[in-house]
């Protein structure tokens, strides 16, 4: 029950960011500080944060929705969000200076990889 709900949880993310991303790409890439001064840069926004976000969060509903599927859902979201916040975390590294968003995202990322990581190792 607690990996349902955590995998709905991250559902909801995914797909709010995603549609946001699709639907709203200058205002959302603004909540990042992300400058699309082009149409493909804005096309790219719309297909990357939107299309590859609105797409997981199908894939891990999919997962959810069956008993037998959601140690995948878990496995995947543990592996796509820590790959992600060990990218950040590598830009922090070597993007100066790291702005206090950056850190707050990170740590989403990296909370969400854990807890996956952790149901998972719990539900199996």
């Amino acid at each position: 029950m607690l990996s349902r709900l955590f995998l709905a949880i991250v559902i909801l993310m995914l797909g709010g960011f995603g549609v946001g991303f699709l639907v709203r790409p200058r205002r959302f890439a603004n909540l990042i500080d992300l400058r699309l001064d082009s149409t493909t840069a804005i096309s790219d926004v719309r297909a990357v944060y939107g299309g590859l976000e609105i797409g997981l969060a199908i894939f891990l509903a999919w997962c959810a929705v069956d008993p037998t599927r959601i140690q995948v859902g878990l496995g995947v979201t543990a592996i796509v969000f820590g790959a992600v916040a060990a990218s950040r975390l590598v830009g922090m590294f070597l993007d100066r200076p790291v702005t206090s968003m950056t850190v707050k995202i990170f740590a989403a990322e990296a909370a969400t990889a854990i807890i996956a990581v952790l149901l998972a190792d719990r539900h199996g």
